[in-house]
């Protein structure tokens, strides 16, 4: 249901598109970086992988 997320996270040349909600909600360090650029509608992240970010978000999504 890709039209119900209204934020994206681009590293490499790759972009997931995700629920800021969510992501603010369960990650503090997202939530400050969301939080810091509150009109963004997409954040670019350079210092990890694409590999670890899907594990990281795989977590964040399916985690209680």
């Amino acid at each position: 249901m890709k039209k119900f997320k209204d934020f994206s996270i681009k590293i490499e040349d790759r972009e997931f598109k995700v629920h800021k909600f969510l992501l603010a909600a369960r990650s503090p360090t997202l939530a400050e970086m969301i939080k810091n650029n509150p009109d963004a509608d997409e954040l670019q992240l350079v210092d990890i992988s694409v590999e670890i970010f899907e594990k990281i978000l795989k977590y964040l999504y399916v985690s209680k």
